[in-house]
C-alpha cells in the first residue's frame, strides 16, 4: 500500500485515470516482475471497489486497467521425496483422487491442461460444455492410470528419471 500512496496520495481519488495508473505500472518495469505489478493493481482495483461500494466515488478508474501477462512458468521436477509425501497424503486423505495425481505425475500436465485436451479431442467451444459431459468415473480413472503406468521397456528407462512438472 505505501507505494500506491506515493504515487497517488496527492490526487483526488477520481481524478486519476486509467491512462495515469497504466504509466505509474509500466515505469515499474525494470523493478518489478509482471506479477509484482498485476498485485498492486489488484490492491488498487480492490481499494476503488470498496470506495465504490462504501459510495466514497462514482468512478473507478481502475476496473478498465487490464492485468499485464504474466510469464512466470518455470519447469521444476518433484523429488522422490516430495513425491512419496504427496502420494501418502494423498492415499490417506484424498484417495478418490489418487488416480488423477497419478495420471498428472505421469503426463506432467497441470489440470486445467488436462481438461483444455478433452475439450480439443471433443471439439467444444467452451469449457462449459466440456465440464459438463466430462466425468470421469472413479474406475474410468483407475483404468488410465493402468494403462499409463502398464510396464514397458519405453516406461522402464523413463522411471529412472525424474519427472518434468510445470509450476505456475
Amino acid at each position: 500500500m505505501p507505494a500506491l500512496v506515493d504515487a497517488f496520495g496527492t490526487f483526488a481519488a477520481e481524478e486519476i485515470t486509467p491512462g495515469e495508473i497504466q504509466q505509474w505500472l509500466d515505469s515499474k518495469a525494470d523493478v518489478w516482475s509482471p506479477a509484482t505489478r498485476n498485485r498492486y493493481l489488484a490492491l488498487l482495483k480492490l481499494t476503488y471497489r470498496l470506495a465504490e461500494h462504501d459510495r466514497k466515488i462514482k468512478v473507478n478508474p481502475a476496473r478498465l486497467v487490464r492485468a499485464g501477462k504474466e510469464d512466470n512458468e518455470r519447469v521444476r521436477y518433484l523429488s522422490d521425496k516430495e513425491e512419496i509425501a504427496l502420494r501418502t497424503v494423498i492415499a490417506k486423505s484424498y484417495n478418490e483422487h489418487l488416480p488423477e495425481f497419478e495420471i498428472a505425475l505421469m503426463t506432467g500436465m497441470r489440470q486445467c491442461e488436462h481438461i483444455r485436451t478433452v475439450q480439443e479431442l471433443l471439439g467444444h467451444e467452451s469449457i462449459t460444455m466440456t465440464m459438463r459431459y466430462a466425468h470421469l468415473s472413479p474406475q474410468h480413472a483407475v483404468q488410465a492410470v493402468e494403462k499409463i503406468c502398464k510396464p514397458s521397456a519405453t516406461r522402464q528407462n523413463l522411471d529412472s528419471q525424474p519427472v518434468a512438472h510445470t509450476v505456475q
